[in-house]
């Protein structure tokens, strides 16, 4: 609702239906909570209007914690509530985000519907070294994103994570020349016992263009 009249010029037009669609609702925990967007807001973007309950501002993490007024798709933010409950979001769906991260942890959010993480494509290959953590009451490493929530997941390198329902084509950049160089090299990945992973990158010669203080 953009506006609070309309006034009809055609008189052919005898009847007049106005449909709207519901909010999509989404549970939240009572404490503190991991969240993000799970549609594109139709009216506004503003934290306060969106979770209007919320007992505490919205902090997202950019080397350090800071807090935002204005919410945005993709991004992950703390955010805390006095009780257990349901809120109701308006908004378009959103069937594919490429989200930007940075070397080190990332707080990430989700799309609209649940994302199996090994689905998610990670622009460099390889460049996830961790496990995707989820917070309920305490963190715990997850195999899906699920709506409204965020998550955090270590990277080796700045890149994009892109997420995209299934049937849904996700809008991808060209991968850096650098990035599709490494990818043609010889590649060997160290596991530890909790999951987390690296990529070492080798060859007869690094590529041009290519820091071996990187890989």
């Amino acid at each position: 609702k953009n506006q609070n009249t309309y006034v009809l010029t055609n008189p052919s037009i005898t009847q007049v239906e106005i449909v709207h669609d519901g909010p999509d609702f989404f549970p939240f925990n009572a404490g503190w909570n991991i969240v993000s967007l799970p549609l594109k807001p139709t009216g506004t973007m503003a934290k306060n209007l969106i979770f209007p309950s919320a007992t505490s501002k919205a902090f997202f993490f950019d080397n350090g914690y800071q807090f935002a007024e204005l919410l945005d798709n993709g991004i992950a933010y703390w955010l805390k509530f006095a009780n257990t409950q349901t809120i109701g979001i308006d908004g378009d769906t959103v069937d594919a985000d490429t989200i930007a991260v940075a070397p080190g942890w990332n707080m990430i959010g989700s799309i609209t519907t649940p994302i199996p993480t090994s689905g998610i494509i990670q622009q460099p290959p390889n460049n996830v070294v961790s496990s995707y953590f989820g917070f309920g009451v305490s963190y715990s490493p997850t195999s899906t994103l699920e709506p409204a929530r965020g998550y955090w997941v270590k990277t080796n390198a700045s890149g994009t994570l892109i997420l995209a329902a299934a049937g849904a084509a996700p809008k991808t950049a060209p991968l850096p020349p650098e990035w599709e160089a490494l990818a043609a090299m010889s590649g060997l990945t160290l596991t530890d016992s909790h999951g987390a992973s690296h990529t070492l990158r080798f060859g007869p010669k690094y590529p041009e263009g290519v820091d071996p203080r990187s890989y």
